[in-house]
């Protein structure tokens, strides 16, 4: 709370900006997860501040209200990373939004992070969306991620969000460390037993967690990978496969046939281009 609030008038004496009624918010920072393929976990070693550093209810309430107020609002988006870890923080803030702002909301969660009480709390808040993180359906490549959720976390947050009418997007990552081509379809399958409304896919990038260490990198398609001897035009070929996957997710999912086809340099080139048009589509919706 002794942070300032922010200048928005930065951004909003642009009228593109300006025009955009779903306005973000920040109810903290830092985070108690350590994902390995987060920057957060990095940041929390600097200096000696506690990983979570949340706002009172109040203090962010304050800030909406302003906001709301000088601007114009539609809906909130809490795009913090602990937005529902703490319970009584969590019950707290929606009893005071209710209360003083009374508009949608949206949020970003961990699986583990709700349950069907929580996510009652939310929908009574008017929470509208939730975005979740799944990043893979294999239970042992979201170990070596160091996420704790388990198969039944996310099948039970995807269901009762479900059942409560909110909107669900998942985040999900393509050619993680050990990832074979069968566990992303488990991935996929997934998807069609437990459907959700948006997909959303990203391609792993592989950083040096020492930044001491020399970094020598080559283009693979979009990815850019520390180089190493064992890279060769099989490797290659698999990056492109992923890279197709991951800009096609939600069109495989609805129609898997289209899997016998990823390796397919047309196909590869019509996925930028829907890739594309969803993304403006996506942003379109949302804002």
């Amino acid at each position: 709370d002794k942070i300032p609030l922010m200048d928005r008038d930065l951004y909003y004496r642009y009228s593109i900006f300006r025009k955009e009624k779903v306005r973000m918010f920040y109810s903290g920072r830092g985070c108690n997860y350590t994902c390995s393929y987060c920057c957060v976990p990095y940041m929390c070693k600097i200096g000696d501040a506690p990983h979570v550093r949340k706002r009172s209810p109040k203090h962010l309430v304050e800030e909406i209200k302003e906001t709301a107020i000088k601007y114009g609002m539609k809906a909130a988006f809490f795009q913090d990373d602990t937005f529902t870890q703490d319970s009584i923080w969590l019950e707290e803030f929606i009893n005071l939004y209710k209360k003083e702002i009374g508009k949608p909301l949206m949020c970003l969660s961990n699986a583990c992070d709700l349950n069907a009480q929580k996510l009652q709390l939310l929908k009574e808040g008017g929470c509208i969306s939730i975005g979740i993180g799944v990043e893979s359906i294999n239970g042992n490549t979201r170990r070596i991620l160091n996420r704790n959720d388990s198969d039944q976390q996310i099948i039970n947050a995807i269901f009762y969000a479900k059942k409560l009418g909110m909107r669900i997007t998942t985040f999900n990552i393509v050619g993680l460390p050990g990832e074979t081509l069968s566990d992303i379809k488990n991935t996929l399958e997934f998807y069609r037993y437990f459907p959700v409304d948006s997909v959303w896919c990203v391609l792993y990038q592989e950083f040096l967690s020492d930044i001491r260490k020399p970094i020598k990198e080559n283009k693979y398609g979009n990815f850019y990978m520390t180089l190493r001897e064992e890279y060769d035009k099989d490797i290659n070929k698999k990056f492109h496969q992923y890279e197709t996957i991951q800009k096609m997710m939600p069109y495989i999912i609805k129609h898997p046939k289209l899997l016998k086809f990823v390796g397919s340099n047309i196909l590869h080139k019509i996925s930028y281009l829907l890739f594309a048009f969803d993304s403006y589509v996506r942003e379109i919706r949302v804002w």
